[in-house]
């Protein structure tokens, strides 16, 4: 950063020093840059990360005469920010009559259908839990499937400057924080974590920077933020 040189003497159209006015500027200068390198950040939502468990042919499903090995429904899961995505589907063209869900301890939710295809957004649930899924179709076949779902968001990322010369990183998450890679222009580090609390200092550069922080937990699921500082020591 240009050092300003005070030679003394006053300014006799203002009451104001010249040395207070050094330590306004300076005071501007970080609030600035300070502003710029938080302004850019965007937090990921939540999401869930699922191990299948019910896709088509792992489920049970039930005839009316007991249990059979014949697929009458296929259901199968997919993650979605913030949710379970559940598709149940008649493999006979027979219309499925009605789903029904739940989490492992909770109560039961039943829709009716009345149509051979059906897809909905299930609301995840905070840590490790099964969801139970029950499509029963017209000629009452039956198909039930569950799902483990880790529902989790990603580690907190802050992006911040020591008012100085140094962007200042600091990430925190219930969960352990597995690895953190740090894109500073165009060079890239990748840090080894396995904490809950991480803290890094990365010199920012002369001129224009932008810097870019991506953390990841032990679950799997990340969080991305980015910092911009604009002619720096110009």
């Amino acid at each position: 950063m240009n050092q300003i040189l005070y030679t003394g003497g006053k300014n006799k159209r203002s009451s104001m020093t010249d040395t207070q006015k050094i330590v306004i500027f300076f005071a501007v200068i970080i609030i600035i840059f300070a502003i710029c390198a938080i302004g850019l950040g965007t937090n990921l939502l939540s999401k869930v990360k699922s191990e299948n468990v019910g896709q088509a042919g792992n489920g049970t499903n039930t005839t009316p005469s007991g249990q059979d090995n014949t697929e009458y429904i296929q259901i199968t899961f997919g993650s979605e920010l913030g949710g379970v995505k559940v598709n149940a589907q008649s493999l006979t063209n027979v219309k499925i009559e009605s789903i029904t869900y739940w989490w492992e301890g909770d109560e039961k939710t039943t829709t009716q259908i009345s149509d051979t295809q059906y897809e909905t957004v299930i609301p995840s649930k905070q840590g490790t839990h099964y969801l139970y899924v029950e499509a029963i179709d017209e000629n009452g076949n039956k198909k039930e499937a569950q799902q483990l779902v880790i529902g989790d968001s990603g580690p907190e990322v802050t992006i911040l400057t020591d008012g100085v010369s140094n962007y200042v990183i600091r990430i925190n998450d219930d969960e352990e924080i597995s690895k953190v890679v740090i894109t500073l222009n165009s060079e890239t580090q990748e840090i080894e974590v396995n904490n809950q609390e991480f803290e890094y200092m990365v010199a920012i550069p002369q001129g224009d920077s932008l810097i870019e922080v991506t953390a990841y937990n032990s679950n799997g699921l990340s969080t991305n933020k980015k910092a911009k500082v604009t002619n720096f020591g110009g």
